[in-house]
Order: structure tokens, then C-alpha cells, then sequence
């Protein structure tokens, strides 16, 4: 695998190049598990400074699948969970471990499962180096589409000086989703989300921040186009009293 680009985002930029290699396994239509190394040369600039780094990783993960479709689950389960040991060469080498895992559950209702009721849970962690040793890149963020609705991309967590976000060592998000699929091509759903980055290692639920709202789903072959509305129910300064998120798949 090989990697080049550019990333703009408001708690850093980053131009990176990634060489790699992933060993994946089948090892059932339910279980596969993988390892996988990683040289990255990467180029940071935060709020702290710009910064020339040479990280060298290794990864192993392990995943499970029970539900009953790859896109459009209406019954069952599915998790995942994956660590990666890695160093920060340079003039001091920083040894870090990220550890990430998640799960979720799927039930279907009615005659022909119109109705799911979808729950899912996130957890990370990250030791061995304290948050501004650590490359931006590795740190955790939520919020967006993909992670707490009603929110900015990036936004929930720790901040610096001029109000960007600055990321942690603790993850934890929580989420649940009401389907209803009105017809073969439409659909709906109501959500409640919630995340949490922390300074320390260690996931927290204090300081949850939540989000709700509705959606609209357009289904095709490849998958749900994804519209959704969602507001911020732990509104804090700064925070748009509405977000709007265009995506496509499921959310999770």
C-alpha cells in the first residue's frame, strides 16, 4: 500500500507519504483478523508548530460480523477492535500504543424489518506519550458526520488558545438511530449521538456531548445517500445551532 497528500483541517495540516503493508485474513464469513506495518514521512503544522516527522508502525485488528447485509443491516451484530504500537523517530523517539474498538447491534421490526432500531459504542486510548507529543495525526478528535451529529467536524474535545481543536488520548462516542424505510428507494430515521475526547488516556463519559435529529435516506445499489440534520443539545460557544451532513452509507 502506498499513500500520498494533503490534509486541511482546523486543528492541523499535514502532507504526508505512507508506504505499508497489511496481511488480511478471512478466517470465517464472520471472523477476520489482520497485521499490518507502516513508514510514514509526514510534514505537521498545528497551533504549537511545524513539525518533520518520521513515524514507524505496526498494527493488528481483529473483526466480527453477525449482522445479516454489509450495507443495510436490519438484524444482528458486528465489532471490531484494533491496536498499533508505534515510535516517533527524530531527536527523541516517542513510543505511543493506540488502542480502538467498537461495536454494533442491529433489530429489525415488522413483517419485512421496516423498522430497525440501531445501537452503536466507540471506545480509544492512547499511552505512552502526552497529547502534544504525540503527531496530530494519531491524536483522537469527534465530531462530524461520521462520529457526534450536531456537531462540527473535529470540534468536541480539548481546544487550544484561539479556540481550535487540539485532540486527546481518551475517545468515547456513543449512538442510536430509528430506521424506517418508507419504500424501496426512501427512507428516514431519528438519532441520538454523543462523544467525549479526553486529555487523558483514559475514555470519560463526564463531559458528553450530545446531539440530536432527523434524516432522510435515498437508497441505491452502492448504498444509502445520507442526508441529515442534526443540532447540538450540550451547545457550548462557538457551536452553529444546526449542522447539516451529506454522506453515503449508513452511519453506522
Amino acid at each position: 500500500d502506498g499513500q500520498f497528500g494533503r490534509e486541511e483541517t482546523d486543528a492541523f495540516d499535514r502532507d504526508f507519504v505512507v508506504v505499508g503493508a497489511v496481511l488480511d485474513v478471512e478466517r470465517s464469513p464472520h471472523i477476520h483478523y489482520a497485521f499490518g506495518v507502516a513508514n510514514e514521512f509526514s510534514r505537521e503544522t498545528d497551533d504549537m508548530e511545524t513539525r518533520d516527522l518520521h513515524i514507524v508502525s505496526t498494527s493488528a485488528a481483529l473483526g466480527a460480523d453477525w449482522s445479516d447485509s454489509l450495507l443495510e443491516p436490519t438484524q444482528g451484530w458486528r465489532g471490531d477492535i484494533r491496536g498499533e504500537p508505534g515510535w516517533v523517530l527524530g531527536e527523541e523517539n516517542t513510543p505511543y500504543l493506540m488502542t480502538l474498538g467498537g461495536a454494533a447491534i442491529y433489530r429489525g421490526f415488522g413483517e419485512e424489518r421496516d423498522w430497525v432500531a440501531a445501537l452503536r459504542g466507540r471506545a480509544g486510548s492512547l499511552i505512552g506519550a502526552g497529547t502534544l507529543e504525540l503527531p496530530a495525526s494519531r491524536r483522537f478528535f469527534a465530531g462530524g458526520g461520521g462520529s457526534a451529529r450536531g456537531y462540527a467536524y473535529q470540534s468536541i474535545g480539548p481546544k487550544d488558545d484561539l479556540g481550535d481543536p487540539r485532540g486527546g488520548r481518551g475517545l468515547l462516542e456513543i449512538g442510536g438511530e430509528l430506521r424506517w424505510r418508507r419504500s424501496e428507494r426512501f427512507g428516514f430515521a431519528a438519532f441520538l449521538d454523543a462523544a467525549s475526547v479526553s486529555k487523558g488516556a483514559t475514555p470519560s463519559a463526564d463531559d458528553l456531548q450530545f446531539g440530536a435529529g432527523l434524516g432522510v435516506r435515498y437508497y441505491t445499489s452502492i448504498g444509502a445517500i445520507r442526508f441529515d440534520v442534526a443540532a447540538p443539545l450540550s451547545a457550548r460557544d462557538g457551536d452553529d445551532p444546526v449542522q447539516i451532513y451529506i454522506n453515503l452509507g449508513q452511519a453506522f
